[in-house]
């Protein structure tokens, strides 16, 4: 399903979904992508997963350290922000990704703070965010 983003103006339109997928439609988790890699090795260095890459795909974001059931929705939304801007600033200043064309700073981070916040949402599914947002460094080129 595509994507809707906010366009100059306030107008929106529809994004396409640029991130691989499996026969499936589930977002494919492979190493040979760049958002996957960089979702995989930000997520390990704030601690919130200590998996392999290989098993990594399939963690929900309920399994992740920073969520916390018994806490507040507001809390959560607070804790799933700070995460999304750790993430932003490993994919920028890090791995050198830019925002993909139409897409802000605050329409990246809303979006993985959503996907962060859903409790069965994927790891693989965060990174397929990861990838509609973002562009990384030879990436489509």
């Amino acid at each position: 399903m595509p994507r809707k983003k906010r366009a100059a103006g306030g107008e929106t339109r529809a994004l396409p979904r640029t991130a691989v997928t499996d026969r499936d439609g589930a977002p494919e988790w492979s190493p040979n992508n760049r958002a996957c890699t960089a979702t995989w090795m930000a997520l390990r260095m704030l601690d919130q997963s200590v998996r392999p890459f290989p098993s990594s795909g399939a963690v929900r974001m309920e399994q992740l350290t920073f969520f916390n059931a018994a806490a507040s929705e507001e809390m959560r939304r607070f804790q799933a922000g700070t995460i999304a801007k750790q993430l932003d600033n490993f994919f920028r200043q890090i791995d050198g990704a830019k925002f993909e064309q139409g897409i802000s700073g605050v329409d990246a981070l809303a979006d993985m703070t959503n996907a962060l916040l859903t409790a069965e949402q994927t790891m693989a599914g965060l990174a397929g965010v990861v990838d509609d947002d973002y562009r990384f460094w030879e990436e489509g080129e």
